[in-house]
């Protein structure tokens, strides 16, 4: 994981000062090293390194090709780099590094801009092709690495973070108020918007072109409707296979672990690969919240040595001022401070990458919540929420909209709504687009990097998604169980009182902290 950063102007010249100070705003993210380059009199590119992937000079960033005319900024790990290496040395390409980042670079002077679907991994990288005086970039399927940008009169800038544009002397800290409601409804700014006019995000799943002034984007991925669900059998093999492939790492390597059935998961497949993991808990001292006692099982039935923090109240007050800087704009989910101290502790005990257990409740249906939409009454339920979109539709087009500002084209997220799509499944594919990745991604890589550790999370790896996401609603919910194929599928590797353990979920005792 790291910081990248870096400008594209067509004749403005890419001042020093502002450029310097934005690239150390990033310094977190890269604890390890600083990179440098202008790439010619258009384009400068920044980066902050955490060495994860050969960790000499060799992998310093930015990387450059053979001819010296293609450079890269990358912060991410591409998990089958070794594959496509061995494909690109098939074709004459020369590596200078053992750097998992370099394939990006060879990749494109390969296949050019298709090379992004080529990738299985969480990045987020920029290109710049000097001999087209052209940027390229792209942010990973599941939007688990950032990417924004600004455009400043002829000037692209983009960052890893939205603190290192607004550092710059130009930017304008104007308030996008569209963004407000949606903060205020969702709690946090969703899809391409940030809180300000000037910046914007490049979505999960999207690469963008910017050449001659101009910029264009596109979505690259989808995810695909199943018709049929694989067996149990290949389920297992296929999350078997994701933990493994996230498990490379030239850096020791440890495990998020709250004794559930997802990170359970992942830390058992680890031992069956042979590693016996570093395991990292967090938990609070009233009975009902703490979920340490669960990790303590897991582990000793696993083999991991555990380490333990505890979540207080004058704990999170403390961290608070903290995680206001992580986030650069409004975000609620304040269980940030608790994994930004795991990854503090991992950080201390010799250990730079964890593995995660999120995305497991999105594609396997997890949430409490999908309850309803499996339920008799879930044909009542959407029709009531039907009827009050097409009331606010309507209140719209009477042109009430201009008074209500909070009434707009987009109201509960109707880019992301397949009302095609069964009811489960339809509520997943929703999460899938806004929550997961605005809230429950975006909370762990600020979190993590905040404190120089990259989280990977195996569940959401690329081929479970084009195998086992979107699965028919009876097979998810089979015998009104939720994640009934995913427990199926992992049944051989956990024991039986971690699978019928009931979902509880990361909850703070603010009850218990007010008094």
């Amino acid at each position: 994981m790291c910081g990248i950063f870096g400008a594209i102007g067509l004749k403005e010249k890419i001042s020093s000062p502002d450029f310097d100070l934005m690239l150390r705003t990033l310094a977190p993210r890269g604890p390890d090293g600083c990179g440098d380059v202008r790439c010619d009199e258009n384009c400068r590119l920044g980066h902050m390194r955490l060495a994860i992937m050969d960790t000499s000079a060799a992998g310093n960033q930015p990387l450059k090709n053979e001819a010296g005319d293609i450079w890269c900024v990358v912060n991410g790990e591409i998990y089958n780099y070794p594959q496509l290496r061995k494909e690109l040395e098939g074709l004459g390409h020369r590596f200078s590094s053992g750097s998992d980042s370099e394939t990006v670079l060879h990749a494109y002077e390969q296949w050019g801009e298709k090379s992004v679907e080529r990738f299985r991994g969480i990045f987020a990288f920029v290109l710049y092709d000097s001999r087209k005086k052209k940027l390229f970039g792209a942010r990973d399927s599941i939007g688990a690495k950032p990417l924004y940008y600004w455009k400043d009169g002829q000037t692209l800038w983009f960052a890893s973070e939205l603190k290192a544009l607004v550092r710059h002397s130009r930017f304008a800290k104007k308030i996008d108020r569209e963004a407000m409601y949606d903060y205020l409804a969702y709690r946090y700014v969703p899809f391409d918007k940030t809180i300000y006019k000037s910046a914007k995000k490049i979505p999960a799943a999207h690469a963008f072109v910017f050449e001659r002034g101009r910029m264009r984007s596109w979505r690259y991925w989808r995810p695909k409707i199943q018709k049929q669900s694989p067996s149990a059998d290949a389920i297992s093999e296929i999350v078997r296979e994701s933990v493994k492939a996230q498990l490379m790492s030239d850096v020791p390597v440890g495990v998020l672990l709250s004794g559930g059935i997802d990170s359970s998961t992942v830390a058992a497949l680890t031992a069956l690969e042979g590693h016996r993991l570093k395991a990292f808990t967090c938990g609070f001292e009233e009975e009902g919240f703490d979920e340490r006692p669960y990790a303590r099982i897991a582990a000793k039935e696993i083999g991991l040595e555990l380490h333990e923090c505890v979540m207080t109240c004058e704990r999170l007050l403390e961290g608070l001022p903290a995680y206001i800087d992580w986030f650069d704009e409004p975000f609620f989910d304040y269980s940030a401070v608790a994994i930004h101290d795991l990854c503090r502790l991992a950080r201390q005990k010799g250990v730079k990458v964890l593995l995660a257990g999120d995305g497991a409740d999105e594609l396997f249906a997890g949430y409490r919540w999908y309850d309803d939409y499996a339920s008799a009454d879930a044909k009542t339920y959407w029709a009531k929420v039907k009827a009050e979109m097409m009331y606010f539709e309507g209140t719209r087009r009477r042109g009430l909209g201009k008074r209500l500002p909070w009434v707009r084209e987009d109201w509960f997220f109707r880019k992301f709504d397949k009302v095609e799509l069964p009811f489960v499944t339809r509520a997943q594919y929703l999460d899938f687009h806004t929550f997961m990745v605005d809230d429950v991604l975006t909370k762990v890589d600020r979190a993590s990097m905040a404190a120089g550790i990259e989280v990977r999370v195996p569940l959401l790896d690329q081929r479970l998604l084009d195998e086992a996401f979107l699965l028919p609603q009876a097979d998810l919910y089979a015998g009104g169980e939720r994640k009934a194929l995913f427990k199926k599928a992992l049944a051989k590797f956990l024991s039986g009182d971690v699978l019928t353990r009931r979902k509880k979920g990361f909850g703070f005792p603010l009850e218990n902290w007010r008094e």
